[in-house]
């Protein structure tokens, strides 16, 4: 289309030193008190995921389930590399994945024997929460602006684009290598 506007533009919201006083920490203020709620309700939440989901997996693990756990690693691995293609090995991977990688699911319904404890998943879900919501505040009231792509898409890419990355350095932190018997 001739005369299409290709410009492009975003920018971010700043804070200031005026911005930064005690009202903005104040519990009076709404979103200081959202952000103590669910600062509250994440250690509740962690706290009850310790002591009963975790607790459980603590008791019934041997080191039998550990090396399960590890197998099943190297299957899953072994099938989406060289696996046949069919609806019985779709059916496998996708349980496997929600239950490993789902951030909602994975938080109760994890493999025995994983390192990732249930108070771990929920910690990298509210990470990506937290870093989701900065990013948009961030881009709050501005009017972003890609050629041949809607404000509402723009917020999208941006978003992705800046917020994703912290969540998954986290996740790495928290990795662990197989034991090198499993290699």
């Amino acid at each position: 289309e001739m005369g299409a506007d290709s410009s492009s533009h975003f920018e971010i919201n700043h804070f200031s030193e005026a911005d930064i006083t005690a009202d903005a920490f104040a519990l009076t203020n709404p979103i200081m008190l959202f952000c103590v709620i669910f600062f509250v309700v994440w250690l509740l939440v962690g706290y009850i995921l310790h002591q009963w989901v975790d607790e459980l997996y603590r008791n019934a693990l041997s080191l039998q389930e550990i090396h399960r756990f590890w197998r099943q690693v190297n299957r899953a691995t072994w099938l989406q590399i060289a696996g046949t293609r069919n609806w019985d090995n779709f059916m496998q991977m996708l349980v496997w994945k929600t239950r490993r990688q789902h951030l909602w699911l994975s938080i109760v319904s994890r493999h025995p024997g994983d390192f990732l404890t249930a108070f771990k998943r929920l910690t990298l879900l509210i990470t990506l929460l937290f870093n989701e919501m900065m990013v948009v505040a961030l881009f709050f009231g501005t009017d972003p602006k890609f050629p041949g792509i809607s404000v509402e898409f723009t917020y999208v890419i941006l978003t992705a684009a800046l917020g994703l990355p912290f969540p998954f350095l986290v996740s790495w932190l928290f990795q662990r290598a197989p034991p090198p018997y499993f290699y």
